[in-house]
């Protein structure tokens, strides 16, 4: 009996410490943890740890914590490093114990984090080394080395699985604070997130990131919200797969000011943050060869491969905007904006909408570049694997606008915005004992697979347009300046084509565009476009025209140049020290051949160029004479001939309108730049305003040899010149002739140009280019034809001899292409003077211009062209061939036709 009561005792007592231990579980459990938590902490830590209530109910798994906060060390200005208003927590206690563990709810309201530091430590280090203190911890100490032992294979298993149905994080901020100054003091937070892993969703609210204190931006960036849907069966497996991200209203604001900016100041954080760091009383790591020997790891154990990256199916960002705050000058202000971007990389889309750069506010233009958007395709197999293919690129109406306005102009404002960035930039920050570690032999480089590879891109409507608004009356709205209809790009086949390029003529002139051309179509060697050398197989140009006008006061190239020349800017008023000279003995560098630059231009091809001259007569009277005004003061006795010869008419333009002459066409213009060749077929030079014939010149073949190596040398060596089969139209004038005209409009068109550009230079202290000489080893025209009028008789054929020129320019080294150019017309135009001379009779000094013709030398005419002319009104034609060579006449002295 005594026994049985003694049991009835023992398990009555056990019971009765059983249901108080429950009691004390389900009653006491929170008060109990709340003490030794703050107990334990304090101790550990080095600092109060406060906690205001702490409540748990392990029967319905409800945690409750509220005014929980870790205070600061003392040393330190902010109070807490550590705080939270409440939290709390629903788990179904059935499932603790069983695979998959179920938490109804987590809900966190203002945690907030101090990281603080000063110049002598900071907080994380403070709490580290109480803790290192209350456990016994000895960082200098190096740790033990593990005793080896065979590691015996262990059955994995299988993690439980922790499922969130709701996570909500309200008002989490972090802070980063500097004891000694507020200046570098940021701040990162966001209103709430809220997580839900059962539907797969995560979503983000107003985003933050502060500004460091001497900025007047407030933050550096902001996010209305982000949307994230997750596949849920995919959290817990790889890859994890992310159905679809949309961000709303991302902002970045980027500042610079008199003392700092955005880029130098977080620099200045980062840079002392890890510093901080580098200092923290970490456990020193056993070496890796120490690890090595130490460890002792079975020879059939597999490496597991790291898990896949997550699989994002599409992304979606809309009004990305990007501010570059300018608080010195508020005016320079810019932004950057994109409507909206849609990134879908299981089918291989991206999609961004308008996108532009808006101007500084002392510009009337809005934007300084703007497009309606750009659609790519690209292969989604090759993301993860190069070459990235990038199957089709659209970009639509890519616009930029330049604008000089009385105040200021588009380059004026965005040099002063580059001078405040670079001004502010930070200097180097690497150290005296980084920068004297012995630098390392490159390995060399082994060609690997290209980074992408660009099957098609097509480009539409791009534009260059102008706004000036300093002359009186200027338009309101920006003119196009340059244009072009298209440019379609297919990397792989090595294939670039333009497509329809204009330059639209300034105002006040006649022809609607100053420049066409039709088209360009660039072949290329695929295989070496990534490599050190691109080889250009071929350059095809098409139809280009050239419309190159001229009034009495101005020229629409000249003008099109001074218009541009506003946009060079000022050259600094302290001048830049000269650079010092080499020593005598040190050679300057070779130039680098043809055939080793990085790009290899193989043949060029021009087709069907047309250079056309549109130009107001001088004065207010035409400079063409009547057909009939001279000669009906002459007797027919005299020109008997001419009362066989049906009078053909003249140009009669009135004085107030424009004349439009083909001043140079040719066919087919040929350069092979490895060769040193260039052949141009079917060239013709236009004839001047008021004469007859359309064409002065026509060359049916023009072949130039040249030493490719030379052709960015100081001095260009040309080997030979042939000119095959040139036909001149050759007319006489009272006081002039077709060819002096010609050199006349040539000469005035180009010492209006030089004056402008002068003073443009002069305005902008622009350099001059350093002209390149040139030497002319050969010079080759044969079976050449002069058809000679002189007078409203029909034209003959005259042969002109062979002309032919060795070394010109090479005795001086060189002569500049003006004073080559004039040597070279100097024999033309004595070789033709002087076969129509010797036709015609008339001496060649009159001919030339030296005097008019008189009364007596139109007399001789009628002798000279009466053998070329019978009496039934025909012409008598012989070939090159069948005339006799005339002696030729002493060639007099000309001047130079081209101005340097």
């Amino acid at each position: 009996m005594k026994k049985k009561k003694a049991l009835k005792i023992v398990l009555l007592s056990l019971a009765s410490l059983v249901l108080v231990l429950v009691l004390v579980v389900l009653f006491w459990l929170g008060p109990t943890v709340k003490v030794i938590v703050k107990m334990i902490g304090q101790k550990a830590l080095g600092t109060p740890v406060a906690i205001e209530k702490l409540s748990i109910n392990p029967r319905k798994g409800i945690l409750h914590l509220s005014g929980f906060s870790i205070a600061n060390p003392e040393s330190f200005g902010e109070s807490n490093a550590v705080s939270l208003a409440s939290m709390d927590i629903a788990i179904d206690m059935g499932s603790i114990f069983s695979k998959t563990v179920m938490v109804h709810q987590v809900r966190i309201n203002s945690p907030h984090f101090t990281f603080e530091q000063s110049s002598a430590s900071d907080n994380i280090a403070e709490y580290i080394r109480s803790i290192e203190d209350f456990i016994g911890y000895d960082p200098n100490v190096p740790p033990e080395p593990k005793e080896k032992k065979k590691k015996k294979e262990k059955a994995e298993k299988t993690p439980k699985v922790v499922i969130v149905q709701s996570l909500e994080i309200n008002d989490l901020q972090f802070h980063m604070v500097h004891t000694e100054g507020s200046h570098l003091d940021i701040a990162v937070g966001l209103e709430q997130l809220a997580v839900s892993m059962t539907n797969g969703i995560v979503q983000l609210k107003n985003i933050y990131v502060k500004n460091p204190g001497r900025l007047a931006s407030k933050d550096v960036f902001t996010l209305d919200n982000i949307h994230v849907q997750i596949d849920p069966t995919s959290i817990y497996q790889a890859p994890l797969s992310i159905l679809d991200v949309q961000m709303h209203n991302p902002r970045f604001f980027v500042e610079w000011a008199s003392d700092a900016s955005t880029v130098s100041e977080f620099l200045s954080i980062a840079n002392a943050t890890q510093a901080r760091v580098l200092e923290w009383p970490l456990p020193k790591k056993i070496p890796e060869a120490e690890q090595e020997q130490d460890a002792e790891i079975e020879p059939s154990a597999e490496v597991k491969p790291p898990p896949p990256p997550p699989e994002i199916h599409h992304l979606g960002i809309a009004n990305f905007q990007f501010h570059l705050v300018n608080s010195i000058d508020p005016s320079l202000g810019i932004q950057v904006l994109l409507e909206n971007m849609e990134v879908g990389l299981l089918d291989g889309t991206v999609k961004l909408g308008r996108f532009s750069i808006t101007n500084p506010r002392r510009l009337a233009t809005p934007d300084l570049f703007s497009l309606d958007g750009i659609d790519v395709r690209f292969d989604p197999t090759t993301l993860h694997s190069p070459p990235f293919s990038i199957l089709d690129v659209q970009v639509r109406k890519p616009y930029a606008f330049l604008e000089n306005n009385p105040e200021t102009d588009t380059v004026a404002e965005f040099m002063k915005i580059a001078e405040t960035i670079v001004g502010n930039l930070p200097t180097n920050t690497v150290s005296a004992k980084e920068s004297e570690e012995p630098e390392t032999q490159p390995e060399p480089d082994t060609p690997g697979p290209p980074p992408f590879e660009l099957h098609n891109l097509l480009v539409n409507d791009i534009q260059i347009k102008m706004l000036d608004s300093t002359p009186t009356n200027a338009p309101s709205e920006p003119a196009m300046l340059a244009g072009i209809s298209s440019i379609s790009v297919k990397w792989v086949d090595g294939s670039i084509q333009v497509k329809g390029i204009t330059v639209p003529n300034p105002a006040g002139f006649h022809a609607t565009n100053l420049f066409h051309l039709a088209e360009i179509v660039v072949a290329l060697d695929p295989e070496s476009i990534f490599s050190e050398r691109v080889v250009v197989n071929e350059v095809l140009v098409d139809s280009p025209e050239i419309n190159l006008e001229q009034t009495e006061t101005s020229g629409n190239v000249a003008t099109l140049q001074e218009s541009l020349m506003a946009f060079v800017p000022p050259t600094p008023e302290t001048p830049a020290s000269e650079p010092e000279k080499l020593p005598e003995t040190v050679a300057t560098n070779a130039p680098v051949p043809l055939a080793e630059q990085p790009v290899i231009l193989e043949t060029l091809i021009v087709t069907n160029l047309a250079v056309n001259a549109i130009l107001l007569p001088p004065g207010t009277t035409t400079t063409n004479e009547p057909a009939t005004g001279l000669l009906d003061r002459v007797g027919l006795n005299k020109l008997n001939p001419i009362t066989y010869v049906k009078k053909t008419g003249t140009n009669e333009m009135a004085a107030a309108e424009a004349s439009e002459i083909a001043l140079l066409a040719f066919d087919l213009l040929s350069i092979e730049p490895l060769k040193g060749t260039v052949g141009i077929s079917n060239l013709r030079i236009g004839n001047p305003q008021g004469f007859a014939n359309e064409h002065l010149v026509k060359l049916q073949q023009f072949k130039l040899c040249l030493d490719p190596d030379s052709l960015l040398t100081d001095t260009l060596l040309i080997k030979e010149i042939h000119i095959e089969k040139p036909r001149v139209a050759y007319e006489r004038k009272i006081t002039t002739d077709n060819i002096k005209t010609f050199q006349q409009t040539i000469e005035g068109a180009v010492a209006q140009r030089e004056e402008a550009m002068d003073k443009a230079e002069e305005q902008h202290d622009v350099e001059a280019d350093v002209e390149q000489k040139v030497i002319i080893e050969h010079l080759l025209v044969q079976n050449g034809i002069v058809r000679a009028k002189i007078s409203a008789l029909p034209t003959a054929p005259i042969p002109l001899p062979t002309i032919e020129m060795k070394d010109v320019g090479k005795k001086e080294g060189g002569a500049s292409l003006g004073e080559a150019s004039s040597k070279i017309f100097s024999a033309f135009y004595d070789s033709i003077i002087g076969v129509v001379a010797n036709t015609t009779g008339i001496a060649g000094d009159a001919l030339k211009g030296a005097g008019s013709l008189t009364l007596d030398t139109l007399g001789n005419i009628t002798e000279s062209i009466g053998g070329l002319v019978g009496k039934d009104g025909k012409v008598k034609t012989e070939t090159p061939e069948e005339s006799e060579p005339k002696k030729k006449k002493p060639r007099s002295k000309r001047r130079r036709i081209f101005r340097r």
